[in-house]
């Protein structure tokens, strides 16, 4: 995993510039896999606390940059004061940011 941290700073600092971050949030990333296993899904974002996790354990390391820039947006949909809907399927992750 530690060779894979580099890669996933590098793409946590392209993102901040694409999505246009002001403020970053607390990034966890979670080997335990009840994380998956309980919120049924491999990444989540906390605006109330401002932080987010992503599941790293076994998996691709663009698998694991899709879920982080899956929450990054949430992140930034915050940000701009984007109304916030955690329900699967959900219009909202596909809102315009760069509006």
């Amino acid at each position: 995993m530690e060779d894979r941290i580099e890669i996933i700073k590098d793409f946590i600092r392209y993102a901040q510039i694409e999505l246009g971050i002001e403020n970053f949030p607390k990034i966890n990333l979670v080997t335990n896999r009840e994380f998956a296993t309980n919120h049924h899904s491999f990444g989540s974002y906390k605006p109330e606390s401002v932080e987010l996790n992503v599941y790293v354990a076994n998996r691709n390391l663009a698998d694991i940059l899709r879920t982080l820039a899956h929450e990054l947006v949430h992140h930034r949909q915050n940000e701009l004061g984007m109304e916030m809907d955690g329900g699967t399927g959900s219009e909202i992750p596909n809102q315009n940011i760069n509006s």
